[in-house]
């Protein structure tokens, strides 16, 4: 322990000694979060992570050192390092989109730039990151290099996985799962809908869990929320599922199996409602410093929490359904538009949007505000 903390308050030191500096702290969330330390070693860390603030504490209070903390799990540190005056502000660092992979691409490869098939390339290479990116940059010079010549874009392409094209009736639920969240953000008046989009190229053979479509919605800030507004998020982000359900008869796996999916942001938030706001049956709740919606074995420790989640989204999935078949025709439309075009924004969106009752999601979800005892759907 002594030896642990003299190096880490050494470093702090130096960075000071050597300011203007950046102080870099990687894989930060392996301090620990206090009320989750459990076993042997539980004191131990609650010493390091206490003496980890009060050398933030003391940096951030010297003039011209900057303090970077970097984490994969951000939701594994202990909030007080995140409060203000210490790391306060946070950035999300997340995979880059195509335009983003085009930009990586040409930095590590300048002489592709000019290259028709490097868009192409970018959003083939769908899910990677720039770390991702930048080693298959190296693969290429390294492969040119061994050939004692200069890259080349079909070397480039041989780094590109093998992709499974869609089928007609693949891409035909990909364009009904997409309108469908477009419609529903609408009738619920969840902001403003900029952009909906259908991929037809970015499945690779090795995953099945890639995105095939983006809906972009900018929702405005509000300073409280409802139940009846998390429902309606809720509904919102059913609501491809619940089209492939209404218009095609089964269901599909493109709401599951990423960490940000349809499925997933539904189930997150509906454990919040009644986990953190007593939105649910009983008023109860869990001390938030308790709740990791990511917890694998979350409804295990808290079985309350899984009868009324189920109840919650199931509520949610029948009203999504119920507002898809009353506005089929709007749903139809704009999925067969991103049939054809493959990319439906600005007025071209607006024409098909302008045709729906836009509700506030109170004036949808309270009128039956036993909506908790609707039957689980099967």
């Amino acid at each position: 322990m002594g030896d642990l903390l003299k190096s880490m308050y050494a470093t702090f030191t130096e960075a000071k000694a050597s300011a203007p500096s950046i102080l870099l702290v990687d894989e930060f969330d392996s301090f620990g979060h206090r009320a989750k330390l459990t076993g042997d070693n539980a004191q131990y860390m609650l010493e390091v992570i206490n003496a980890m603030l009060e050398a933030v504490d003391g940096a951030t209070g010297r003039e011209g050192v900057i303090i970077v903390a970097a984490s994969n799990l951000p939701e594994k540190i202990d909030p007080a390092f995140l409060r203000p005056g210490r790391l306060e502000r946070h950035i999300e660092l997340s995979k880059p989109d195509v335009a983003g992979r085009e930009a990586i691409l040409t930095h590590y490869l300048p002489e592709f730039s000019e290259d028709a098939a490097l868009k192409g390339i970018a959003r083939r290479l769908n899910g990677r990151s720039g770390a991702d990116l930048e080693y298959i940059a190296r693969q290429v010079r390294q492969h040119a290099r061994n050939e004692n010549r200069s890259p080349e874009i079909a070397d480039l392409e041989k780094e590109v996985p093998i992709f499974v094209p869609l089928k007609p009736d693949e891409f035909w639920r990909i364009c009904l799962h997409e309108a469908a969240h477009a419609v529903l953000a609408k009738v619920f008046d969840l902001g403003v809908i900029t952009s909906v989009e259908v991929y037809t190229d970015d499945h690779r053979a090795d995953q099945d869990d890639d995105i095939h479509g983006e809906t972009v919605i900018f929702v405005p800030q509000a300073t409280l929320q409802t139940e009846s507004s998390y429902r309606a998020d809720i509904a919102m982000k059913l609501g491809g599922l619940a089209a492939e359900e209404v218009f095609l008869g089964d269901r599909s796996t493109a709401s599951g199996g990423l960490e940000k999916g349809d499925l997933v942001g539904a189930t997150e938030l509906a454990v919040r409602m009644v986990g953190m706001f007593g939105m649910g049956k009983a008023l109860h709740v869990l001390p938030v410093r308790f709740l990791d919606t990511k917890d694998a074995a979350l409804f295990q420790k808290y079985p309350f929490l899984q009868q009324e989640v189920d109840d919650i989204l199931n509520a949610a999935f029948d009203k999504a359904r119920e507002l898809l078949k009353t506005h089929e025709n709007v749903v139809m439309s704009l999925a067969g538009a991103l049939k054809d075009k493959r990319h439906v924004f600005g007025d071209d969106l607006e024409t098909f949007l302008r045709q729906l009752p836009s509700h506030t999601a109170s004036a949808t979800f309270t009128r039956n505000r036993n909506l908790n005892n609707l039957p689980m759907a099967r």
